[in-house]
């Protein structure tokens, strides 16, 4: 292909197309950006936010959230070797931080309110709530329950709970869940 020669104006108005190509380019990305926030930001629907704060949903956000702070951690105690690292990961941590903190809150609300069941107090002999079933806890740890099912011993993680009776062993009262809207809607099914 011969080469094409072109004056010195000619040039320049290449140029200029280029600017008003590139322009109109950062202003379809501007746009872009824009409207994605805004979709981001704007209420779901009743569905969505109820799947977005359910008890299971919101326990495994947080169990998320604590593993990565721990993630985030460990990097900053290898930080020291990698400069430059540790602000990006100092941000993150305070980024984490703040999360955990508000679905923590949502999560003590849940838990005032009945819906969701307080992992901290669970032992065996103890009555949780599975799939609408109140189950006999068979051994507990820091992560999951194992409960008696009709389909056998299940591990079942914390994060799916949502009831818990404590045991009634010193008063020789057998289990029975009571109280708040966890326990008397179990009460409510046993009568029918």
């Amino acid at each position: 292909m011969p080469a094409v020669s072109r004056t010195p104006k000619e040039a320049v108005d290449d140029v200029g197309a280029i600017d008003r190509l590139r322009a109109a380019a950062d202003a379809d990305l501007e746009a872009h950006r824009a409207s994605h926030k805004a979709a981001h930001d704007a209420p779901g629907t009743p569905e969505t936010e109820a799947r977005r704060f359910a008890p299971s949903a919101v326990a495994h956000r947080l169990d998320a959230i604590e593993n990565e702070q721990r993630r985030i951690r460990r990097q900053l105690k290898n930080a020291a070797r990698t400069p430059g690292k540790a602000p990006a990961l100092e941000a993150r941590e305070r980024e984490l931080a703040t999360q955990a903190e508000r679905w923590a809150a949502v999560r003590r609300e849940q838990i005032a309110q009945g819906i969701a069941a307080d992992r901290s107090g669970i032992s065996k002999g103890d009555q949780v709530r599975w799939h609408g079933q109140w189950l006999p806890v068979l051994r507990a740890n820091a992560r999951s329950v194992i409960v008696s099912s009709p389909w056998g011993n299940e591990a079942v993680p914390h994060h799916e709970l949502t009831g818990h009776s404590p045991s009634n062993r010193d008063a020789g009262v057998p289990n029975r869940p009571s109280g708040g809207p966890l326990g008397a809607e179990a009460t409510n099914r046993s009568r029918r």
